[in-house]
């Protein structure tokens, strides 16, 4: 019975050891791994972060600290605290591409559009962004003369005009190839350059003279509500796909 006895507690010694060697073997692996899981969140944690490439700082690259200058004597000759939105414009670390209705391309500015947000002055300072494509500043309250430069020094596909208190004469230059200065008080005659004007909507002005000759490129014509004489012969093209002569002085 003893010999039994001392026997079981020695098998009994034996299975211990057994069983607590396996449990260190276990615990040391698993602290292996929890200590590699650690060494990869710190390494990930103390990684460079890589900003994407639309960010504000990449996409702006181009632009100069005169064309922010010229962007903020724009927003305070059209009543700038008085816009209906003006989220960050004049707040440099908020990136120029980031002012409302500012939008960039390749390093630098592509259009401005600030439609009906209640601008209230005379269009200024545009003369450094010579890749503007597009600007549409209708249905505000600007007055003052239509600035010749938005014209000749800038790269404009589409003008949008339309629907202010603008005065004087339209620029005696080349047309882009959108132009609606619509809904203003415009004198004078229409320029005699016209160049690859595809839409040309100048009606509820007080324009007078004759129609120019238009390229065939013209697609859409509104001159109604002036005191223009259109000249049907000779200045319309087969392109035309909308015509409007209404409240004209006109002759065959």
């Amino acid at each position: 019975m003893v010999l039994m006895i001392a026997l079981n507690k020695g098998y009994h010694n034996i299975a211990h050891r057994h069983h607590h060697g396996y449990v260190g073997a276990m615990s040391g692996w698993l602290l292996r791994g929890v200590l590699l899981v650690c060494l990869g969140l710190l390494l990930l944690s103390t990684s460079p972060i890589t900003l994407p490439a639309s960010s504000a700082v990449g996409v702006q690259a181009a632009i100069t600290p005169a064309q922010i200058s010229d962007l903020n004597v724009f927003y305070n000759a059209t009543g700038g605290p008085n816009w209906t939105i003006k989220t960050n414009w004049g707040d440099q670390g908020a990136g120029v591409c980031n002012w409302y209705g500012v939008t960039c391309a390749s390093g630098d500015i592509s259009s401005i559009e600030l439609v009906n947000n209640n601008l209230y002055g005379t269009i200024t300072r545009f003369t450094l962004f010579t890749q503007i494509k597009s600007a549409n500043l209708s249905r505000n309250a600007l007055y003052g003369t239509v600035p010749a430069a938005m014209f000749t020094m800038f790269n404009f596909l589409t003008i949008n005009l339309s629907y202010n208190n603008l005065n004087g004469t339209i620029p005696s230059v080349t047309y882009p190839n959108y132009l609606d200065v619509s809904h203003n008080n415009l004198v004078g005659s229409l320029p005699s350059s016209t160049g690859s004007v595809a839409h040309l909507d100048v009606s509820s002005n007080r324009l007078t003279g004759t129609l120019p000759f238009f390229s065939s490129s013209l697609t859409f014509l509104d001159i109604s509500s002036n005191d223009i004489s259109p000249g049907f012969s000779s200045y319309f093209t087969s392109s035309l796909n909308y015509l409007d002569i209404s409240n004209t002085r006109f002759s065959g």
